[in-house]
């Protein structure tokens, strides 16, 4: 059986390795739930639109600070209904 983790958080942060190779995302703890995914292991970090924004620029930032190239590949996004909607 393979367990995933829920995780909600607020104001994020950014720790990146001093070789640029690894970026952690630090947040306020908020909420936390073992689930059970479909498939593979999950850590899902969810967080308020205006804490998201805020971890967008601050990896913007980090970005131009530390010369990271564009990502070159496909980016998808996921619609999730409200919790009331999911079956």
């Amino acid at each position: 059986m393979t367990v995933g983790v829920d995780v909600i958080g607020q104001s994020p942060c950014l720790a990146i390795s001093l070789d640029k190779a690894n970026v952690s995302i630090l947040c306020d703890l908020v909420g936390q739930a073992t689930v059970d995914p479909s498939s593979g292991k999950t850590i899902r970090l969810s967080m308020r639109a205006a804490d998201a924004m805020r971890l967008l620029s601050l990896l913007k930032s980090a970005q131009q600070q530390l010369g990271l190239s564009d990502w070159i590949g496909p980016v998808s996004s996921t619609t999730v209904p409200p919790v009331k909607e999911r079956s």
